[in-house]
């Protein structure tokens, strides 16, 4: 089992669903001129220290195809890191930029630890993927997790309207006679 992000890996013994999806974010330092940005595009990365995932990462994929977009100004990979938590941490250290989802960026964003800018341009998104080996769910764990994952992306609810539930609540005690 694994959650990733990007797109699934291309292997006929795997099976994946896309879960939901999450938004990308410019990871910098707290003081980097990006930092005070509301959201950053393409155009804005040029030119400036990029950490990024090896080649051999789907989420390398989408940092790659906006590298290729911005032609000959386009960042610099000074450093390449095996997960996204390392990711966070050179950014936070000052090594530069660095291109994540925003579940991956929430919790040092809000420690102060990093600033997260939401990136726009044509994908400003990645899927959030569940794989597993092809048949495993057929397993009473593996089924399980797949339920619990599926409920936990799960698009919630809308919360009730307040005004609609005072109107329930009053009701009843209209029609007994009451106000």
């Amino acid at each position: 089992m694994a959650l990733t992000f990007g797109p699934p890996p291309r292997d006929e013994r795997l099976t994946s669903e896309a879960l939901t999806t999450d938004r990308l974010m410019v990871v910098t330092p707290v003081g980097h001129r990006l930092a005070s940005y509301d959201e950053v595009d393409g155009a804005d990365l040029r030119g400036g220290p990029f950490l990024a995932t090896p080649e051999s990462c789907g989420f390398r994929e989408m940092l790659d195809g906006l590298i290729a977009s911005l032609g000959a100004d386009a960042p610099v990979i000074d450093a390449e890191l095996a997960s996204m938590a390392a990711l966070c941490q050179c950014a936070a250290a000052g090594m530069g930029c660095a291109l994540l989802p925003e579940t991956a960026a929430a919790g040092p964003a809000a420690r102060g630890e990093v600033a997260a800018v939401p990136l726009t341009g044509p994908t400003p998104h990645t899927d959030v993927t569940m794989t597993w080996l092809r048949g495993a769910e057929r397993r009473p764990s593996v089924s399980a997790f797949l339920t619990t994952a599926r409920a936990h992306f799960a698009p919630a609810a809308p919360a009730p309207d307040p005004g609609s539930l005072r109107s329930a609540r009053a009701a009843p005690r209209d029609a007994v006679g009451g106000a």
